[in-house]
């Protein structure tokens, strides 16, 4: 049984699909980016590509992405629709050959060199994720209101990026799925637009110096989408599952043979911290009992997910039990008694029930203890001669499960 957690919120189980949600609602601008600019989102605002080569995406698939670097991008068209009020939401995902000085940009929806206007997405020199609302301003913390997340980038690493905005001070970003948190800088009081600065992804100014060089992302962008709403939290985690399965799994159910021992290696390249059902703390756990094991794996944060595995044990060894068929109690030294038949070396019990009844259902004989046959009496009487039912259960020292065998019984005098 697998199960995301959240520990601001519940979502549904196994990165399963989420119902009824339409990803297309208030969709303004859909880049694939599958090695060109063309619009999806049923708007046709289709970009235009500078320098910009195609690339493989995330699943290696060759022109599935684009390839940017120094001097590239993809810019789109400066329409009054693609610069919305609050709120509104953006998402991406991202990957970064490497993090130059400064930081670098993976979107504005409105670039106008040596000003912030718009919406900025973009990346710190600390490789944190910076989601901007730019006044107007010269490019500096005055002109910005900006919320950084506090996941620190990986070289060579895909991410999926979704930043969800409702006011300055209400801002959201989430990396692969969970809330990444983060804390709140700059002096801007509103969100500006220019008259005719375009959108462009790949590309933002910078505050750095007043030279305000541009930044461009080294490294492939894929699969860019531009709301005029905001998301819900069931929304994000839907961008992002319908892509990839939880990030680590303890396998299937299983039984062990008693005495055998199961290495779990539950690694995750991104956890944060693991955490067993008994406290234990390490990716590696051995398991040498039968039980119910489960592992929460916290990823970023605020964000975790939990995988559960049973683990049966069995004895794995051979126990032949027989049960005869007949038997004829009159004292002659041959099949006397009616007994269940077994290898004491290999069959050692932890419980064991034998009950015989009559051809009318009542109990005639029960016993709890292998070693007990029935002498064909009933209360200290010869039983009739016939046909009897009986039942056995029992459980192998070691072995999770309970056996049954059903048979009859003929009682001949």
């Amino acid at each position: 049984m697998k199960t995301i957690l959240s520990l601001v919120f519940f979502a549904l189980s196994s990165f399963s699909a989420i119902q009824g949600q339409d990803l297309s609602l208030g969709l303004l601008l859909h880049y694939p980016l599958d090695g060109n600019a063309s619009d999806i989102s049923g708007n046709s605002r289709h970009g235009q590509i500078t320098g910009a080569m195609p690339a493989s995406d995330r699943f290696g698939n060759n022109m599935g992405a684009l390839q940017f670097g120094n001097a590239t991008l993809l810019a789109w068209p400066g329409d009054p629709e693609l610069k919305p009020d609050f709120p509104f939401s953006t998402s991406c995902w991202v990957y970064c050959d490497d993090f130059p000085p400064f930081g670098r940009g993976i979107m504005t929806n409105d670039f106008v060199e040596n000003r912030y206007y718009g919406i900025i997405l973009s990346y710190n020199f600390n490789r944190q994720v910076l989601i901007s609302i730019g006044d107007g301003g010269l490019p500096n913390p005055d002109g910005r209101r900006t919320k950084a997340g506090n996941t620190m980038l990986q070289a060579g690493q895909w991410y999926h990026i979704v930043a969800v905005v409702r006011g300055l001070t209400d801002m959201d970003l989430y990396i692969n799925g969970c809330n990444d948190e983060g804390v709140y800088s700059g002096n801007g009081d509103a969100l500006a637009y220019s008259d005719g600065g375009q959108g462009a992804l790949g590309l933002v100014d910078d505050d750095a110096t007043t030279a305000s060089p541009f930044l461009y992302h080294p490294g492939r962008l894929d699969d860019f989408r531009l709301w005029n709403r905001a998301l819900t939290e069931e929304e994000v985690e839907l961008l992002y599952d319908q892509f990839y399965d939880a990030p680590f799994s303890l396998g299937p159910d299983t039984t062990l043979c008693v005495g055998e021992s199961l290495v779990i290696d539950a690694t995750v390249t991104v956890a944060t911290s693991y955490t067993w059902q008994d406290g234990a703390s390490t990716p590696v756990y051995t398991v040498l009992s039968p039980g119910v094991y489960q592992l929460e794996v916290e990823i970023g944060h605020k964000c975790s997910f939990s995988d559960t595995l049973v683990v049966q044990y069995n004895s794995c060894s051979i126990c032949n039990i027989y049960f005869p068929n007949a038997f004829s109690p009159n004292s002659d030294g041959i099949n006397d008694d009616f007994r269940v038949y077994f290898d004491t070396e290999t069959c050692r019990f932890e419980s064991y029930s034998l009950k015989i009844f009559n051809r009318w259902g009542g109990l005639v004989f029960e016993s709890n203890d292998p070693f007990e046959p029935w002498s064909g009496k009933i209360n200290s009487k010869n039983a009739a001669q016939g046909v009897y039912t009986y039942l056995v259960s029992y459980q192998l020292e070691g072995a999770s499960q309970i056996d049954e065998h059903a048979g009859s019984i003929s009682l001949v005098r």
